[in-house]
């Protein structure tokens, strides 16, 4: 059920945003894992890259590079 499992990851963001799985998951949510990131509308595309970089400021720096290079 896709509008549960935002609902649930809003929440956990609202209550977890120091929480890098968090921010992870709705890049992936929003961009269908990934593989419509770049075949997207410019505000999709936008939302995903913010989280990205939302999890990328928050993650512990051993997953920092992992997470880029995703």
């Amino acid at each position: 059920n896709s509008s549960k499992a935002l609902e649930i990851y809003k929440d956990l963001a609202d209550n977890n945003p120091e929480d890098y799985r968090v921010w992870w998951e709705l890049a992936r949510y929003y961009s269908n894992n990934f593989s419509n990131a770049y075949n997207c509308p410019a505000s999709v595309f936008d939302k995903v890259r913010e989280y990205m970089k939302s999890a990328i400021i928050v993650a512990e720096n051993s997953k920092k590079d992992e997470l880029r290079e995703q």
